[in-house]
């Protein structure tokens, strides 16, 4: 769980979940005619919608990864700064606390 909530997965898990859930609790019958609406509102123009919402949580898993890549870039550079200053003050080698 950890690990979709760090990679931006979370969500779309929820969105899933919420979706399958009523899909499993009703009978077949009203699972087909939900399934059939949702098919004719997506032969009737309604299919941009779909279209749209699909590539804005695209938009936001790529721009989650890119936000990622960007902090763990800014804390490695502060993390070297850190460490050259430090080592300036003592003269001598600060070996990184991460490792």
């Amino acid at each position: 769980m950890t690990a979709a909530i760090s990679k931006g997965q979370l969500p779309i898990l929820v969105v899933g979940l919420i979706i399958l859930i009523p899909l499993y609790k009703v009978d077949g019958i009203a699972a087909d005619r939900i399934l059939t609406k949702t098919l004719a509102l997506m032969e009737n123009g309604h299919l941009f919608s779909w279209v749209g919402n699909i590539a804005l949580i695209l938009g936001w898993m790529a721009h989650g990864r890119f936000q990622r890549k960007t902090f763990t870039d800014e804390i490695t550079r502060i993390s070297e700064e850190r460490n050259r200053l430090q080592s300036k003050l003592d003269n001598k080698v600060v070996e990184s606390s991460t490792q």
